[in-house]
């Protein structure tokens, strides 16, 4: 005869409903907490590729305009959706575009000695010295080089991030700053 026994089997063995729910609300609490630092760090990213984009194609239009003997104009599009500047009549987008859903802008301005910001100059001009002059939006009128320095301003929309590059000499310097420096281009850039 056979003894029936029978068998216990192990019940402790995977998580309770209640246990599986505390660790999916410890993820999202963690979760909502980091989004904010992830998207400014996203933010910031996207500012300096932008930034180094521009430095480098205002550098090649300088040098093009030395090599080449002729007037090479940069035009700032700041009412484009993406960060897009013209050289020679020919249009690029700066930073990556498929990283850049459109909260990448553009800004130009010339800075007086005042100090006052004047947003209607948005064309930089390298003569054949590589030289910079500048000229207004709104007018056909003669490029000048009393509107240096001269300030293209990249900020991110959805964050206080700010960065720019600084036309800032007749003798075409070209340096870079960030946050107050573009405001105030007088003081140390870096």
């Amino acid at each position: 005869m056979k003894l029936l026994t029978s068998s216990k089997t192990d019940q402790s063995a995977g998580f309770t409903l209640i246990e599986v729910l505390v660790v999916v609300i410890i993820a999202a609490v963690l979760a909502a907490i980091a989004a904010p630092s992830w998207q400014g760090f996203l933010n910031r990213q996207r500012v300096s590729a932008v930034k180094s984009d521009l430095l480098q194609t205002l550098k090649n239009a300088q040098q093009d305009a030395i090599q080449r003997r002729l007037s090479v104009p940069v035009v700032i599009n700041s009412a484009a959706t993406l960060p897009t500047v013209t050289v020679n009549g020919n249009t690029q987008t700066l930073g990556a575009g498929d990283n850049n859903p459109g909260n990448v802008r553009l800004r130009s301005y010339s800075v007086g000695s005042t100090g006052n910001q004047d947003a209607t100059y948005d064309t930089v001009i390298f003569d054949h010295r590589g030289m910079p002059t500048v000229r207004r939006s709104t007018t056909a009128a003669a490029a000048t080089s009393d509107a240096l320095p001269f300030v293209i301003s990249i900020n991110a929309a959805s964050a206080d991030v700010k960065q720019c590059v600084i036309v800032a000499s007749l003798l075409g310097s070209l340096k870079t700053a960030r946050n107050a420096a573009c405001d105030n281009p007088g003081v140390a850039v870096n």
